[in-house]
């Protein structure tokens, strides 16, 4: 387990940081991604701040197209992806948590 995910982004401000809680502004260029994971404990929040992302959940697989003010949610071990769809940067707020972060690749 590790807690520095092997991917790079725009842009990530972590605004806040515990021993079972993480919130994350990202931003994702046109065409970027956070690889497909999961995390062992906690549950990712995503809630789009602008921009137009898509959230996959996979087993079973389903698509959530987010757009300003709409949020997806990838519980414990429920592999994602989340990426950028849109012609314009994409921003996101993550809320993870409760739990002890990980980032698996799946």
């Amino acid at each position: 387990m590790t807690n520095q995910p092997p991917y790079r982004i725009a842009d990530k401000e972590r605004i806040l940081e515990t021993a079972d809680a993480r919130v994350t502004v990202m931003t994702l260029a046109p065409g970027q991604a956070i690889p497909v994971h999961r995390h062992s404990q906690v549950t990712d929040t995503t809630f789009c701040l602008a921009g137009i992302a898509l959230v996959q959940l996979f087993d079973p697989d389903e698509g959530l197209r987010l757009t300003t003010g709409e949020r997806a949610v990838a519980p414990p071990d429920r592999v994602h992806r989340v990426s950028n769809i849109g012609t314009i940067p994409c921003r996101l707020l993550l809320v993870q948590g409760p739990g002890r972060y990980d980032f698996l690749s799946a």
